[in-house]
């Protein structure tokens, strides 16, 4: 196990022990920013299935395909009604 593994199997932890906490919010969104090409989308990649894993319903927005979109509050309020 390479320690980007590792850093994604902590962060999958991380993420289910605090959403399942008491209190918790029902739903959470987070982000990741880095310059292009560090790995992003990598990460994700690998995170995903650890988060599916533990229960987790994954929604994937990609703000470029709605960028010059005048509907981009219709579905952010369509994404936000099946939450």
């Amino acid at each position: 196990m390479d320690s980007l593994d590792r850093f994604v199997d902590q962060v999958a932890s991380t993420i289910s022990e605090n959403h399942c906490k008491e209190g918790a919010e029902a739903s959470f969104i987070f982000g990741i920013s880095g310059k292009w090409g560090e790995g992003k989308t990598y990460f994700l990649k690998r995170l995903e299935p650890k988060l599916v894993d533990n229960g987790f319903t994954i929604v994937k927005i990609n703000p470029w395909k709605f960028a010059s979109d005048k509907r981009s509050e219709e579905h952010t309020s369509e994404l936000q009604s099946h939450s």
